[in-house]
């Protein structure tokens, strides 16, 4: 391997641990146990990993960048308009996107390059996902990830804020199985919804 051109995501394949381990290692952190430090601070030595420091903008341009999957629904605007607002008092300006290309829960690899060009302070992705080898570039970039009402569990490594209607569908659900109903069924909106979205109810037969 050329040590020139080693990224994030080789070192963390070696070492047998996600990118944001990695990252967590080169920034130092404490939340890395002694013997996985150990594992990727090796590697990184080995093969001459520098952080890319040229990709790090100087000077932030004061800008969100707020992806959805979907612009057409009035959910999508409530949350444009509660960003923007907050975004506002803050100081910031709020660049809005939606996901394109065939899988529709998450950006495709123009979108990293066009953020990185337009020096953004950070990312909100509502109802999408990110690629491994995106997040790693982002945090090359430090440009921080915050989901907004992840589908099912978030990861571990990513903020997330998100409603209680999946988990509340997921109890209600959890509460008719445990009552012996084998056959549960959601009533949503138009296509494409999500289980148990807001509005929807949930019903069963024994």
């Amino acid at each position: 391997m050329d040590q020139q051109r080693a990224t994030l995501a080789e070192i963390a394949q070696a070492a047998g641990v996600s990118i944001p381990t990695v990252s967590k290692v080169l920034n130092g952190r404490p939340d890395v146990a002694a013997a996985t430090r150990q594992k990727v601070q090796t590697l990184i030595d080995e093969r001459g990993y520098t952080v890319r420091r040229t990709s790090r903008p100087a000077r932030r341009a004061g800008l969100i960048d707020l992806v959805l999957r979907d612009l057409g629904n009035p959910w999508a605007m409530q949350i444009i308009d509660g960003v923007e607002e907050l975004a506002y008092r803050a100081g910031f300006g709020v660049i809005v996107s939606a996901v394109h290309g065939r899988h529709r829960n998450r950006p495709d690899r123009r979108w990293t390059e066009q953020l990185a060009a337009r020096r953004c302070d950070g990312v909100l992705l509502v109802l999408s996902d990110i690629s491994p080898s995106q997040r790693g570039q982002l945090d090359e970039l430090g440009i921080p990830v915050v989901i907004i009402d992840p589908a099912g569990h978030p990861p571990a490594d990513i903020p997330s804020v998100g409603a209680t209607n999946w988990a509340g569908g997921l109890t209600a659900t959890e509460h008719l199985v445990g009552l012996g109903h084998e056959r549960v069924a959601v009533i949503g909106g138009r296509r494409p919804c999500r289980a148990a979205a807001p509005g929807s109810t949930a019903t069963a037969r024994r």
